[in-house]
This record gives structure tokens, C-alpha cells and sequence, in this order.
């Protein structure tokens, strides 16, 4: 019963609505047609390409290359702390990951030596601690300079040395 009613509302309606089928398309018809259709999508695609071109711009111009690296986006690495090495070699990899995450989110030397002493903590915290006091109040660490000290403290010359011959001789 349900099924016949609407069936009939359906009638009801095709009949109150009923305008004539449209002519066939010609073939210059259908060309026409293909052309407008493929000169909208041209249109579409500049404005789209136009809009998030304005939009990078946009970006740029709102994070100037003055205002640096957060710490938010030095975590969004998923950096590894540091508190120390049961082997030489864990620290000079410590080392050259952090590096690599660093130059990857563009860290001036200053936010190097910030976020990576940020990681260190335990008693390799305690040991950069007691490298700062040793020198004068506001004395600015370069990378080369951290990165020095720490292998120094945690990678001995001599595997240092090992490694290279091992290297070498591959």
C-alpha cells in the first residue's frame, strides 16, 4: 500500500513537472560543451594554485626568518634525552642524530645548543652544568664548541680513532 501511494505521488509530480527532454547534442554541440567545461577546469585549477600560493606567502610573511626555531617544533622530531652512553659509540649517535633533527627544523647555533642541552638530563645534565660554570655568566656555546666538550666527556679518542681505522679499511 505504502509502495503504491508513493508511486503515485511520483506520477503526480513527474506530470506537474514535466518539461520536454532537451535536443540531442550535435556533435559541434558536444565539442562546444567540452571545451567550456575543460576551459572551467583551467579557470578552477589557476585560482586554486593562485590561492594557496597566497597562502605560503602569507605563512612567510607571518613567521620572519628573525623569530627562529621553537622548542615545539624541535620536539615534533621525537628527539631522544640523554643522560648517558653504556657505550662510546651510543653517544657519538646520540650526538649525530640530535644534530640531524636540528639542521632538519633549521636551528641557528644558538637554538643548537639550547634544545640539545634541553635533552641532556642525569648526569649529563649535571656534567653541562658544571661546563657553564666554569666559564663566565652569559657565555654563548657554539654547536662545535658543544659538540667538542661533549664528545671529550663521552667518546674517548682512542674509539674515535678505532672507528676511523675500521672505516678506513673498508
Amino acid at each position: 500500500m505504502e509502495r503504491e501511494a508513493k508511486q503515485k505521488e511520483e506520477a503526480e509530480g513527474a506530470a506537474r513537472d514535466q518539461f520536454p527532454p532537451p535536443p540531442p547534442m550535435t556533435q559541434q554541440n558536444f565539442i562546444q560543451y567540452m571545451q567550456l567545461v575543460e576551459e572551467r577546469q583551467r579557470v578552477t585549477l589557476e585560482q586554486q594554485n593562485k590561492f594557496f600560493q597566497d597562502l605560503l606567502q602569507q605563512n612567510r610573511v607571518e613567521r620572519p626568518e628573525n623569530q627562529g626555531v621553537t622548542l615545539a617544533d624541535f620536539q615534533n622530531t621525537k628527539p631522544i634525552s640523554f643522560a648517558y652512553a653504556p657505550e662510546p659509540m651510543d653517544a657519538e649517535d646520540w650526538l649525530m642524530d640530535t644534530e640531524r633533527k636540528l639542521n632538519t627544523v633549521g636551528c641557528n647555533d644558538q637554538e643548537k645548543v639550547r634544545y640539545a642541552t634541553h635533552l641532556l638530563c642525569g648526569p649529563a645534565a649535571s656534567w653541562w652544568d658544571n661546563i657553564v660554570a666554569v666559564y663566565p655568566a652569559g657565555k654563548v656555546f657554539t654547536w662545535e664548541e658543544f659538540a667538542r666538550k661533549f664528545r671529550e666527556s663521552n667518546v674517548p679518542e682512542s674509539i674515535v680513532e678505532l672507528k676511523r681505522r675500521e672505516f678506513e679499511s673498508l
